[in-house]
């Protein structure tokens, strides 16, 4: 039993470290792309806030 809560516990972390990247680098994107676009900060913004509700989301039933 302690192997699994063991593994699951790693998977957490994992999937912890990888969203707080994948977050980091949209954020580091976004300005550009912006820019590109010719979006407003509110646009922007809600790209932003739309990938970190979905990115999570599509990676929770693979947690379970």
């Amino acid at each position: 039993m302690e192997q699994k809560n063991a593994i699951s516990a790693a998977m957490i972390l994992l999937t912890v470290c990888i969203a707080q990247f994948m977050l980091t680098s949209i954020g580091v994107a976004l300005p550009s792309l912006g820019r590109e676009l010719k979006a407003s900060v509110m646009q922007i913004n809600l790209v932003e806030q739309c990938y970190t509700l979905s990115w999570p989301c599509s990676c929770c039933p693979s947690a379970a």
